[in-house]
């Protein structure tokens, strides 16, 4: 596991740009603390601050039908609401003036709409680590942040376990608000089939990447 470096003068200066990492909740602190951390499978929240204010990814329940619904927020540094803050990580300055790092924020911010989040492959450690490659900062980004991802990117039938439950949960929170309709569960069915079936084959309308649907709605609660 990598050893997180520090926080220097370079994460507080105009031009720093650092990494602050949180536990999920209480229940993933635990799990971290107990042998997830051990084992280079943690379960982290991240944000990136740059010009005294950190930015992080997440989703609303109730906006999967909405694109325009942002996925981008900003908070205090190491105040996000909701988690529970542990260390930071100094990434260096970015060479890019205050006038471009705008620039790639506000890019960020049309390109990564809430209902775009996907839990292993689009979400808070994927955009901060995206968002530091975009201000070309000089260390690398800590990988034992993404030991869970990672663990289920390299394996087939887990990261097939993964997709079908995250589809169920948007699924679950869609019949919460009666937006669920009979087609879609039907298909849903087949995915979840089909995906425990042939795990190197995943790809169907509900588990695959794509545009925000209409028929997905839920109710309003961040995660990241």
């Amino acid at each position: 596991m990598d050893m997180p470096r520090s926080e220097s003068r370079d994460s507080r200066s105009s031009k720093g740009v650092s990494l602050h990492v949180y536990h999920m909740d209480p229940c993933t602190g635990y799990l971290n603390n107990a042998f997830l951390k051990s084992s280079d499978l943690g379960i982290y929240h991240c944000g990136i601050e740059v010009k005294g204010e950190e930015w992080s990814f997440g989703f609303y329940a109730d906006s999967w039908n909405d694109p325009s619904a942002p996925g981008v927020h900003c908070c205090r540094p190491k105040k996000m609401i909701g988690y529970e803050y542990q260390q930071t990580v100094n990434l260096g300055p970015t060479p890019l003036s205050f006038r471009e790092v705008q620039q790639v924020l506000a890019s960020m911010q049309d390109t990564w709409p809430a209902c775009s989040y996907h839990i292993r492959r689009r979400n808070c450690v994927t955009f901060a680590e995206h968002i530091a490659s975009l201000l070309q900062v000089p260390e690398p980004f800590p990988m034992w942040t993404k030991g869970a991802l990672d663990f289920t990117a390299r394996n087939a039938r887990m990261d097939a376990v993964v997709d079908v439950a995250w589809s169920l949960s948007k699924w679950w929170m869609d019949m919460r608000h009666g937006q669920q309709s009979d087609s879609r569960l039907r298909r849903l069915s087949n995915d979840v089939w089909s995906t425990l079936a042939r795990p190197t084959e995943l790809c169907s309308s509900s588990l695959c990447i794509q545009p925000c649907l209409s028929s997905e709605i839920s109710v309003r609660v961040r995660a990241s």
